[in-house]
């Protein structure tokens, strides 16, 4: 039997990876990596400095050297510390991470089936493909996981995408064991009287096949529920 671990701490675990991020710069740059070669290269036709004044700076300023550091969340960090949560809690068995596209992808269908994208139709527009899988007790959770910062238009499309999917699933065409989990972490969803995730409570589906909008912390609880 797998032990439970506590929820994890985002802000905490992020400060963390941006500091180990930040001090690696210098060693990439020692190591001629790529990614890194291509962010000074840019840096030097936008601002007309000297590609080997730019290697000088960041060997001996620590601060300009964070600018050239990778951000977590271009790095899918907040969906791989959710995963690695999910994954050892004692009641999660054969824990997937799914594929992000291609035929093995999978979809909540505009009759609320969740089906692979090689089943939907030509001309379905495609909602952001499901996250993770598990099974509990007996039944077949499908999830898709948004850590989403403050407002903006790209954080109003994550809302969007996790609203369709839940509007899709409310349609009941899923098997009766599956449940889908819309795991909403981040600021965005506590604005003023949490407005954003009371209306993605009220698309919840209460009965079979169910569906729910939680957070990372809530989810060990609403499992142990379904192993009462």
């Amino acid at each position: 039997m797998k032990n439970s671990t506590t929820p994890p701490d985002y802000e905490k675990l992020e400060a963390e990876q941006k500091i180990i991020n930040r001090n690696s710069v210098r060693s990439a740059l020692s190591n001629n990596n790529k990614h890194l070669i291509k962010k000074i290269h840019t840096f030097a036709q936008n601002y007309d400095y000297d590609i080997s004044v730019i290697k000088e700076k960041i060997r001996n300023d620590e601060m300009f050297a964070a600018r050239f550091a990778i951000l977590p969340i271009t790095q899918g960090f907040h969906q791989k510390i959710a995963s690695g949560y999910i994954k050892t809690l004692p009641m999660v068995e054969n824990f997937k991470l799914l594929p992000v596209s291609g035929k093995d992808a999978c979809y909540i269908d505009g009759h609320g089936a969740i089906v692979k994208k090689e089943k939907l139709p030509k001309n379905f527009s495609l909602t952001k493909s499901l996250d993770f899988s598990w099974e509990t007790v007996g039944y077949k959770f499908f999830a898709s996981h948004k850590y989403t910062r403050g407002c903006g238009g790209a954080q109003d499309n994550q809302y969007k995408d996790i609203k369709i999917a839940l509007e899709y699933y409310q349609k009941g065409g899923a098997d009766e064991g599956n449940i889908f989990f819309a795991i909403c972490d981040g600021p965005y969803y506590k604005d003023k009287n949490n407005r954003k995730k009371k209306e993605l409570d009220k698309l919840i589906r209460l009965q079979n096949p169910k569906s729910d909008v939680v957070t990372i912390c809530e989810i060990c609880e609403k499992l142990k529920n379904f192993c009462l």
